[in-house]
């Protein structure tokens, strides 16, 4: 256990000493950092002599598109490293795309530090408008950071114990943190808060999206991050029958928020993934798949809350609905949606439906949504063509609500993105069309154009 806390000690040090030594360390020799040129790994006997090199040829000798950290009881590694003992504890290190990256020598504990930066160009305006009042209410350019977060993820006391941490540096607080405990390779267990699993557009980083943000559908139907606790697993990998399963029982009222209902959120979710593969949760088909990869879900949500709505500012209302009482509003929510990647395609849709109950005015609103959109790599038919370039479409709507002729949006959206180092650090650049039906009138419009830089480091 000590050793434990010493090496999440270690960690915080080790991001503390890359960020504010890294300019004296270019002016004078190091003091506890050496090179090790026979990339050895890191043992707690007494390491053999090693050169003492100067920082511009430490440097140039470090390989910075070495293969991830691996425990000592593996194969040799290969990549260059620095030793650093800090608290008396050996451990290894390495900067690469991936982050920068820690493990003690029995590989029992690991750590991978992350910063990303989002920083979006738009006009008109960002956000897209829902009511008649909004569309061309604003024409101007915004330039924003939009995202800036920290992250650290690793394992601890071996295999069977994952975490995650994320702090949103623009808005000041935690997103994520929690742990997976992993019993079976068909049980983990996972408690914290987190993004529920009861969509797949929600689940996919902001960073691995196939556009500059979300379609309008997010807002309306995604239960976003909340506190709580998970079971997930997959069964029958491989087979015909391969799928995964996801059930959660969540605080029901937000990020960050203290637990308000008379009863949690349920969400359960079952995926079936069609070929024998399970997809990762990311879009674009960036590897170009030589097998075709899919999956089919369904997904259900019920709560009782305050709220109507949620998101990374917490819980909220939808248009038309005032802020609630204690447990006024209960949702019941489905959702079917579909992912497939193969040779460079991949095509993602979903397909909501939900329902308010407002226990106050005794009423029922029903609303549908859903999206669909696809992307390819034209390198994969015509090589002269850049194989970072992918070209993408979307469409999405939102009835908000069933029956009533005059609220339909809609979204059509094309993007180019530009994957210099894949989804850690990409170009967007997108043109939508977006509009709002009107009863006996032609609907009106508005145009959308963005471009984006997202980078991880």
């Amino acid at each position: 256990m000590t050793r434990s806390f010493r090496f999440l000690q270690t960690t915080i040090r080790a991001a503390s000493i890359l960020l504010l030594a890294t300019p004296l360390a270019m002016a004078q020799e190091p003091a506890e950092a050496v090179l090790d040129a026979q990339a050895k790994p890191l043992s707690q006997e007494a390491a053999a002599p090693q050169e003492t090199v100067a920082p511009q040829e430490a440097t140039a000798r470090m390989d910075a598109t070495a293969a991830p950290l691996s425990p000592a009881a593996s194969a040799p590694v290969t990549w260059r490293t620095f030793q650093w003992t800090i608290v008396k504890t050996p451990f290894q290190m390495k900067y690469s795309r991936r982050g920068l990256e820690l493990q003690t020598n029995d590989g029992r504990h690991t750590s991978r530090i992350r910063w990303r930066l989002q920083v979006r160009g738009s006009n008109p305006f960002d956000a897209a408008p829902r009511r008649v009042s909004q569309f061309g209410e604003s024409d101007q350019d915004h330039l924003i950071m939009r995202r800036a977060r920290f992250k650290a993820e690793g394992r601890l006391f071996g295999p069977h114990v994952d975490y995650k941490f994320e702090h949103d540096l623009v808005a000041g607080k935690t997103i994520d943190l929690y742990f997976d405990f992993k019993l079976k390779p068909w049980l983990t267990i996972r408690a914290g808060q987190w993004k529920s699993h009861f969509s797949q557009e929600r689940v996919i980083s902001s960073g691995s999206q196939q556009f500059a943000e979300r379609s309008i559908v997010n807002r309306e139907f995604t239960a976003d991050r909340q506190s709580g606790a998970m079971l997930y697993g997959r069964l029958k990998p491989g087979t015909l029958a391969d799928s995964s399963y996801f059930f959660e029982i969540l605080g029901g009222s937000g990020i960050n928020s203290v637990y308000q209902a008379d009863s949690p959120m349920f969400v359960s979710r079952y995926q079936w993934n069609v070929f024998g593969r399970e997809p990762e949760f990311f879009s674009s088909d960036l590897e170009g798949a030589e097998k075709p990869e899919a999956f089919i879900a369904i997904s259900a949500l019920r709560n009782r809350s305050r709220f109507t709505r949620f998101s990374t500012s917490g819980g909220g209302q939808l248009d038309g609905f005032a802020a609630g009482g204690s447990n006024q509003y209960a949702l019941t929510q489905v959702n079917v949606e579909f992912l497939l990647k193969y040779r460079g395609l991949s095509i993602q849709n979903e397909n909501h439906w939900k329902n308010i109950h407002d226990s106050v005015k005794l009423t029922d609103s029903s609303m549908r949504g859903g999206y669909a959109q696809a992307g390819y790599f034209p390198h994969q038919v015509w090589t002269p063509f850049p194989k970072e370039v992918e070209l993408a479409y979307r469409y999405a709507f939102v009835d908000s609500r069933l029956g009533v002729p005059d609220d339909v949006r809609q979204e059509h959206t094309v993007a180019l993105n530009v994957f210099l180092e894949g989804h850690t650090n990409k170009f967007t650049i997108e043109a939508g069309r977006l509009s709002l039906a009107r009863a006996g009138m032609s609907d009106i419009l508005d145009f959308r154009y963005r471009i984006q830089w997202d980078v991880h480091f």
